[in-house]
């Protein structure tokens, strides 16, 4: 996703180690909270990826003007992405909750927000 940014020369966070977009919401957040003077946030993701506005909801609570740039994607079995994407809606908030839980952020769990690169 880090190619796929055209924006303006700002810092980008790039997180590669979590598991899930749950989890890279969480971490992102932490590296961006220790950024000074970063108010406003645009993820780049897939344009298939229904579910990431979700997981970044909670960036409002800490003050943060998220926006999405949605990157093309091209798909052999976009079918198959598609009902993954919209079987993985039950388990939504599961996944926000524990990953918000194990990064020390559980107090941010219930409203929107959202980052990510």
């Amino acid at each position: 996703m880090a190619a796929a940014w055209s924006g303006a020369n700002v810092p980008l966070v790039l997180e590669e180690w979590s598991m899930s977009t749950a989890e890279n919401a969480t971490e992102c957040l932490k590296l961006i909270l220790a950024m000074p003077g970063v108010s406003r946030v645009t993820v780049v993701t897939s344009s298939w990826h229904l579910r990431a506005p979700y997981f970044f909801r909670h960036y409002r609570n800490h003050g943060l003007h998220v926006r999405f740039r949605f990157a093309p994607t091209q798909l052999r079995d976009w079918p198959g992405f598609l009902i993954y994407e919209l079987r993985g809606l039950r388990h939504m908030r599961r996944l926000a909750k524990t990953a918000l839980r194990n990064s020390g952020h559980a107090h941010c769990g219930r409203h929107s927000g959202s980052l990510s690169l």
